[in-house]
């Protein structure tokens, strides 16, 4: 498991040094020659995971261009990308959203209390 992990964060750090856009599509290429497992459509366990991680030391702080690149993971993206943005969004706080984001959020869901259950969670 470690070995995995350890080997997703370099294909990372590999294209990290030049994350510009055009970097983002043979980063995406080498993390699938990395974490895939040449099966059907889905994710294993194991790439959902390293793929995400890989996913957040790529793009580090810049949240959006995380949750883009987890949406354009291609496979399973829906998972990486939420996995990815837990990790990144998690780490980045809410101030790496912005304003508009957070304001759809609370427009698309006004019963919820997010900065509530935010708190509870940090207390866990």
């Amino acid at each position: 498991m470690d070995s995995g992990f350890k080997s997703a964060i370099r294909t990372a750090q590999a294209f990290k040094s030049n994350s510009q856009q055009d970097s983002v599509l043979p980063f995406i290429k080498a993390l699938h020659r990395e974490c895939a497992v040449d099966e059907p459509i889905m994710c294993t366990v194991q790439e959902m995971l390293f793929g995400s991680i890989a996913i957040v030391e790529y793009a580090h702080d810049d949240l959006p261009r995380l949750i883009e690149i987890g949406v354009n993971y291609g496979r399973d993206n829906d998972t990486i990308a939420s996995i990815a943005a837990a990790f990144g969004g998690a780490a980045a706080g809410v101030d790496a959203l912005s304003d508009e984001w957070q304001q759809t959020v609370k427009t698309a869901n006004p019963q919820y209390n997010f900065a509530e259950t935010a708190s509870r969670l940090a207390q866990l």
